[in-house]
């Protein structure tokens, strides 16, 4: 699973940190997140950075193909 939270983010012209503010979290989960990193993310946090760039948790969320 990926996340395309990178693309709204910056067509929203915020800023990593505007966004982590806003969703409730540091600059550096933002960062983790863009970069696909393998890391846990609650469904909580999910729907808090979508509300915060005015999407739907899934339009944040792509699944690859064959995995």
């Amino acid at each position: 699973m990926k996340y395309k939270i990178e693309q709204y983010r910056k067509q929203s012209g915020m800023t990593q940190q505007e966004l982590a503010d806003k969703a409730g979290c540091s600059r550096q989960f933002v960062n983790m997140l863009e970069n696909n990193d393998d890391i846990n993310v609650s469904s909580k946090m999910l729907l808090n950075i979508a509300k915060a760039l005015n999407r739907t948790v899934d339009d944040l969320i792509f699944f690859e193909e064959g995995v």
